[in-house]
């Protein structure tokens, strides 16, 4: 399975298996939850493997893009996945949308920190009423550290 992608409970194989001690295992049920890295066809799936429930914050089919901040907004690489923010796109000096969106994964772009991925899900309705903006205005990232995140 790809990175991103979408788990339900039909993309599992279920069977026991013995574990060394202090290893674990994703839980299930896994529907609303993504990857977060490719998966290979019989890989068992640890906790790093498996998304936040964002559908449960975002709807039934959130859509997952990469938008580009600057360190700073990016809280210097200091966002968690299932963390929610809000996502502030501006043209100039004009706000053009603010969209609610859960954290998935950060990333420094090539060898300069200055600019990164942020990796997010977002609502279905907002990701396409905004596809341009997402990818053609400046974003700036807000978070409320007594918001609630994402359920794991």
């Amino acid at each position: 399975m790809p990175a991103f992608h979408a788990l339900t409970m039909a993309d599992l194989t279920v069977e026991t298996r013995k574990t060394r001690r202090g290893e674990r295992f994703a839980t299930v049920p896994v529907d609303g939850r993504l990857t977060m890295r490719a998966v290979r066809k019989g890989q068992p799936l640890v906790p790093d493997d498996v998304s936040p429930d964002i559908a449960a914050a975002l709807g039934r089919k959130p859509i997952v893009t990469g938008v580009k901040v600057s360190h700073a907004g990016a809280f210097a690489g200091g966002l968690q996945a299932g963390q929610r923010i809000d996502l502030v796109l501006v043209r100039g000096r004009q706000r053009i949308a603010e969209l609610n969106a859960i954290v998935l994964a950060t990333k420094p772009v090539g060898e300069s920190s200055e600019d990164w991925t942020l990796i997010v899900g977002i609502r279905e309705a907002d990701a396409k009423a905004h596809k341009v903006d997402l990818a053609t205005t400046e974003v700036s990232v807000f978070r409320d550290p007594a918001g609630l995140d994402a359920p794991r």
